[in-house]
């Protein structure tokens, strides 16, 4: 029996100053912006890991964390406004209490049989809340008005199992193959209030009813996987990886939609030893990435204070690329350091990212599919011992 057990408390106190200009098109100021922010927080986190061997064949791990961030934030600014005479100032302060916790337990199992091959399942459950409370007032001396109440909460959960078996072929061949299934949910609820005639109750801190926005999104993944090793004689070797990946990503809320996704996502590595101190490595692979499914839901960027709420988008698709690359690394003698370059091309469909959602006066972005693209370049990298 092997444990592990650690309990962490840190304090986080923060405090930044910064200060913008607003030009207009032809260069003069238009606009400042003094802001000093603050945050104090004490987060805390528990974890444990436990391993257990049945027997020589037969072992087990156990893994456990929890986490709690609860803190309070502000934000203090100083608006000056150049493009009236008299320039006009305006003071603004922002509080933001944040809950943040989240818990994950996994865990895998192997056993080994008497030929070497090898059966391992691995599954994770996790769940993240952060809820936090966005409130600006207007500040005139001693009194202070709210203007701006902002409620944000997203709930995550994931739960994902994986089981694979590993054979060995021949003495130069080995062959991995399992399905993995993993089910992810995300809950969110947005309300937006603003100063107005009307009250939209305490579910909009009293200020006026703007955007009431509620959601889940729920995706279900299946992938069957195939990972194939053949060491082709002593100086050469490859890796071909065959993926195929079905799911279902669900809307409920604000708006209701379910769309079915499929793709196959091929991936070979090929390396060569030219030397016994210089290798090329050639691979080729289709990539599609995972949705954020924060995308799909109206949210908050709390690093925007003019936009206050951003759309979601429940038309997204995966953004999808083929990936050509090549590296050739060079280890210098004595083991005095490495020097490798790369040069890479990708070919991608679907590329996310901001576009304009805007209706009548009002100016809104989300994340949306904007066609294809390109991607290429290259990296030179150098490690040298000191």
């Amino acid at each position: 029996l092997n444990f592990f057990l650690s309990a962490e408390l840190e304090p986080r106190w923060e405090f930044r100053d910064g200060f913008e200009n607003g030009l207009n098109v032809d260069g003069s100021l238009s606009n400042t912006v003094d802001r000093d922010e603050g945050r104090d927080a004490w987060p805390t986190t528990l974890q444990a890991n436990l391993g257990y061997e049945f027997t020589r064949q037969d072992t087990a791990n156990l893994n456990l964390q929890w986490n709690d961030n609860a803190y309070d934030a502000y934000a203090d600014r100083v608006l000056t406004d150049l493009s009236v005479s008299p320039a006009s100032v305006t003071f603004e302060r922002d509080e933001v209490p944040t809950d943040e916790s989240n818990w994950e337990i996994g865990g895998d199992y192997m056993h080994v049989f008497g030929s070497g091959n090898r059966w391992k399942t691995l599954f994770i459950v996790n769940d993240r809340d952060n809820n936090s409370v966005r409130s600006r007032y207007q500040l005139d001396g001693e009194s202070r008005e709210r203007d701006l109440f902002l409620s944000n909460i997203e709930r995550t959960r994931e739960r994902i199992v994986r089981s694979s078996y590993i054979a060995n072929l021949t003495e130069t061949q080995s062959v991995e193959a399992g399905v993995e299934r993993a089910q992810t949910i995300l809950d969110t609820s947005l309300q937006l209030g603003l100063a107005g005639s009307t009250s939209g109750g305490e579910r909009f801190g009293g200020l006026a009813a703007v955007t009431d926005s509620v959601g889940t999104v729920e995706e279900m993944r299946y992938e069957y996987f195939a990972i194939h090793n053949w060491q082709l004689n002593a100086r050469m070797s490859i890796e071909s990886t065959m993926l195929f990946e079905d799911s279902t990503i669900a809307q409920t809320g604000s708006i209701d939609r379910s769309r079915d996704f499929t793709f196959f996502r091929p991936r070979f590595d090929y390396r060569f030893d030219l030397t016994s101190s210089v290798q090329f490595r050639a691979t080729v692979e289709k990539n599609v990435a995972q949705l954020s499914f924060r995308d799909f839901t109206a949210g908050v960027d709390g690093g925007d204070d003019e936009q206050n709420a951003f759309e979601g988008n429940s038309n997204l698709r995966q953004q999808q690329w083929w990936q050509y690359e090549g590296n050739l690394e060079y280890r210098l003698p004595n083991d005095a350091g490495v020097v490798s370059g790369n040069v890479f091309y990708q070919d991608l469909d679907d590329l996310i990212d901001n576009v304009d959602v805007s209706t009548g006066d009002t100016i809104l972005s989300a994340r949306g599919n904007v066609g294809t693209g390109e991607r290429y370049g290259f990296r030179l990298n150098s490690s040298l011992r000191l």
